[in-house]
Formats: C-alpha cells, structure tokens, sequence
C-alpha cells in the first residue's frame, strides 16, 4: 500500500524488548497445571463438563491474579472468552 504508513502495525516491533520472566513461566506453569488437572479428573475422577468447567474458570482467575490483571478487566476477559465459546458451541450443535 503506498503512501500509507504501516509502521504502527509491525507485530513484532514491541516483541524486541520483552523478556520472558518468571511472572510468564508461572502463568504458562498454571496453564499447564489446569490441562494436567482436568485430563486427571476426567480420567480418573469421572469430570463431568461442570467440573472441567470450573477449573477451567479457577485456572483463568489464577493466570489473571499471577499476571496482575486488574480485577474488573480479568472479570471481563473471562466473560469474553465465555461468551465466545459459548456462540461457538450453539452454532457447532
């Protein structure tokens, strides 16, 4: 596109000064901890979706609360995600 400046949109120019701390391994340890829970409980303990749900739910507080998200915008972050998931799964049935 000439004569438009894109420079705005580069996706990887604020990547460059990131560094990966241990507020980010914490936050990738839980989501590894919550899929290791519920492929635990589903298999072993029975889960049902209300289960899987909940710690689906409890991980997601918990990221939010390691990652220092303000608890309004958390809150709205996983009614977000929720809402998606759930107009995904009533146009999938």
């Amino acid at each position: 596109m000439e004569g438009v400046d894109t420079t705005e949109f580069n996706a990887y120019k604020s990547l460059d000064n990131d560094a990966f701390t241990i507020r980010h391994k914490l936050i990738i340890f839980t989501l590894a901890a919550t899929i290791g829970v519920i492929l635990y409980g589903t298999y072993n303990w029975k889960w049902q979706i209300v289960e899987m749900s909940a710690m689906y739910i409890l991980g997601g507080i918990i990221a939010g609360i390691l990652g220092a998200i303000v608890s309004v915008k958390l809150l709205m972050s996983l009614l977000t995600v929720a809402r998606r998931y759930l107009c995904q799964r009533w146009r999938l049935d």
